[in-house]
């Protein structure tokens, strides 16, 4: 990294950020295909290992996000996921004007 850059990140928030993106992205092309083949009655796309890639998925979306808010709670380099939500969730007057 360059002197003259800031970093805007750490490792945790993006390791979060791109395991997120990662697991929405196969949750959201396997469940259009199981829905388009329960819609339209595509055999092809009713493949019961499609279900079973879209559940594990959804299991470890979850148990990722357990795993940062764990490591958030214990770890310091962690706290600024917290501070990243809170500046993200945080509303003043000037943002409903």
């Amino acid at each position: 990294m360059n002197q003259n850059q800031v970093r805007r990140f750490s490792f945790g928030e993006l390791f979060l950020h791109w395991a997120n993106a990662g697991l929405y992205l196969v949750l959201f092309l396997s469940g259009t295909l199981l829905l388009v083949g329960r819609i339209f009655a595509v055999q092809a796309l009713m493949a019961p290992w499609l279900g079973q890639v879209h559940r594990s998925c959804g299991v470890i979306l979850v148990g990722i996000l357990l795993i940062v808010f764990v490591l958030s709670l214990c770890l310091r380099s962690f706290r600024e996921v917290w501070k990243s939500l809170y500046l993200c969730l945080k509303w003043n007057r000037q943002d409903i004007l």
